[in-house]
């Protein structure tokens, strides 16, 4: 293979590698943020006075 042909196509590799880097590092974002507010969300309901039927059960026993 000549070094004509190796940087041939250089561009869409390099692109394609940036698309599917920008894309993973979106949705590790995405997941990131929405554990987060999961969470908050959890959180606030727990400050109401409403527990996991899981976290009744043990107290039950």
């Amino acid at each position: 293979m000549s070094a004509v042909l190796s940087w041939k196509y250089a561009g869409f590799i390099f692109s394609a590698y940036g698309i599917t880097f920008a894309v993973l590092l979106a949705m590790i974002g995405w997941v990131v943020l929405t554990s987060r507010a999961r969470k908050a969300s959890l959180a606030k309901l727990e400050a109401d006075g409403l527990r996991r039927a899981a976290a009744r059960e043990a107290a039950n026993e």
